[in-house]
């Protein structure tokens, strides 16, 4: 295939469509964004299917058509999407059969408790640990909860895969069920090592491999996608989390990279498998081998300031404005055990209701609480890493959240490390859009702005009274 002079990169995420269009030396010729909604019921999140297919093809429309390229130029589209958001869909007709049900979402909770003799050997087979957020656990769920679902099952019609699976087959006309590693390595159904599904764990949760799509590499001929009157090759699909990386260009394996929106993830390229609390995730596949990061998570970010808003009544932007890097050593917030989402690594459980170790504060405070706690769990995460031999020399940061001055300080400060804040807010897209160029991008460097770490006494005494509480929770 001829190597694109145009990649669109399409960025699928939990509260909206983005397409940005990028040549080759990474400079963004047109961009689209559309808003999704989110129906959160506590532990069952889902999106409406239908919403994000219609998305994902007018985001794509309108770049396309604002786009000032000749007939001729090569425009190839790649695809980033939420790793764990799943859909169930009538083979045929493409009709979804649930909502997506969100990477947030826990409603097989009770399932993945009643397997964990199982947890072992799960870890060992797919570098993860049992979790309700994980793909099989919500199609065992639906098989068993949704008679829709159960009767596609039964008469031969039933496809399931990851939201990236069912958007291939939706936005492209040649409508193939396939799935790349880093979506498929987020089921709890598929072998890392060998990049194909593993019958143990198919019979572990009841479920037939015809139901699930064929696993590829991240860079195939997934279809063609028809906009605005051009044909548009489907070069490379993976997910969101797993392109942050390459927004960079090639990995460099001493640095730590950490996206935080609505959840934080934190991933550090390795060459072997790492023992828990951390995951194992493949990052990269193709004809060359395959590449791993070890990879943290916290599930309150975003969502936790979306948590203090909404349940706190607290005017976030207002109070943003109000806390900067001058602010860690003049105010004393309180304590905030921050388990909006459910404690992700290295906890791995639900943890209770989030609550704040301390009366009668005002918002900011609490808002500067709710930030160090962003920042207390990455550090956590930071010393298993560093336990693993993965002692990084940076790192970068991205995502929304992170243009908080005042966590990207606390997080250098406790982290004790240099944190690097590259210039540059669609990190998913860019690097969707470099793996789509492969050998021929010429991307030049994203200027960056870099956070020494500083001590400050009485932000790390808070850190050890928050480590104090978390061990006793």
């Amino acid at each position: 295939m001829t190597p694109p002079e145009i990649v669109i990169a399409i960025d699928q995420g939990s509260h909206g469509t983005r397409a940005i269009a990028f040549d080759r030396q990474g400079a963004m010729l047109a961009a689209s964004e559309r808003p999704i909604a989110t129906h959160d019921a506590g532990v069952m999140v889902e999106h409406d299917a239908h919403e994000i297919v219609a998305s994902v093809r007018g985001c794509v429309d309108e770049v396309v058509a604002s786009l000032d390229a000749p007939a001729g130029t090569q425009v190839h589209c790649a695809l980033a999407t939420q790793r764990s958001t799943i859909v169930c869909w009538q083979r045929e007709t493409l009709t979804p059969l649930v909502p997506a049900i969100s990477w947030r979402d826990r409603r097989a909770s009770a399932l993945i408790d009643s397997l964990s003799e199982y947890a072992d050997e799960v870890r060992s087979l797919t570098g993860l640990r049992l979790s309700p957020h994980y793909g099989a656990s919500k199609l065992r769920w639906c098989l068993d909860n949704v008679p829709a679902v159960a009767a596609a099952a039964a008469d031969g019609s039933l496809a399931f895969g990851p939201l990236a699976s069912y958007l291939v087959a939706s936005i492209t006309r040649e409508r193939q069920s396939l799935v790349d590693p880093a979506n498929a390595s987020r089921t709890l159904l598929y072998s890392p090592a060998s990049g194909t599904w593993v019958p143990k764990l198919l019979q572990l949760f009841g479920i037939e491999a015809r139901w699930l799509p064929q696993p590829v590499s991240t860079a195939w001929s997934f279809g063609t996608l028809s906009a605005a009157g051009r044909q548009l090759p489907l070069t490379v699909v993976t997910g969101d989390q797993s392109a942050v990386p390459y927004a960079f260009g090639a990995l460099d394996y001493d640095t730590v990279y950490i996206n935080i929106g609505t959840g934080a993830f934190i991933q550090k390229p390795v060459e072997n498998p790492v023992p828990p609390p951390l995951l194992t995730s493949v990052i990269h596949a193709d004809a060359n081998g395959r590449r791993y990061v070890m990879e943290g998570a916290v599930n309150g970010a975003g969502s936790a300031l979306n948590w203090l808003a909404e349940e706190q009544h607290v005017d976030v932007a207002a109070c943003l404005l109000q806390l900067n890097a001058d602010a860690l050593a003049h105010i004393a917030p309180p304590l905030f055990i921050n388990t909006v989402g459910g404690l992700g690594s290295p906890w791995w459980c639900e943890g209770g209701e989030p609550w704040f170790s301390g009366a009668g504060v005002d918002d900011v405070l609490r808002l500067a609480a709710v930030l160090e706690s962003i920042a207390f769990m990455i550090a956590t995460n930071l010393d298993y890493i560093r336990q693993c031999g993965g002692a990084p020399s940076r790192l970068l940061v991205t995502g929304g959240v992170a243009r908080s001055d005042y966590l990207v300080h606390a997080l250098a400060s406790v982290a004790a490390v240099a944190v690097m804040c590259p210039q540059v807010h669609e990190a998913t897209a860019r690097g969707t859009a470099w793996l789509a160029f492969a050998e021929c991008a010429e991307f030049l460097p994203v200027a960056m702005t870099t956070v020494e770490p500083l001590p400050c006494p009485a932000l790390a005494s808070r850190y050890r009274q928050w480590q104090a509480l978390m061990a006793k929770r």
